[in-house]
């Protein structure tokens, strides 16, 4: 079952129409200038990433392709 709270993305499309829509509204057209990096994590993968980040509650969870870890980030 997806999950109800608009918060949480359990997909990488964020639905199963895949869709990579966000029902939240805090970032709008006129905002969206202002947006400024807070933190950035890196996995050590200079090649990209296969998969995309899951995000559960106040936890993201991101996949490096190798050596296959698992990172789970508070946000």
């Amino acid at each position: 079952k997806m999950a109800e709270n608009p918060k949480d993305w359990v997909m990488q499309t964020g639905d199963y129409a895949n869709t990579r829509f966000s029902k939240l509204n805090q970032i709008t057209k006129d905002n969206v200038k202002n947006l400024q990096v807070k933190w950035s994590f890196s996995t050590g993968v200079l090649r990209g990433h296969e998969g995309g980040p899951l995000i559960i509650g106040d936890v993201m969870y991101v996949h490096a392709p190798f050596p296959n870890t698992v990172y789970a980030l508070d946000l």
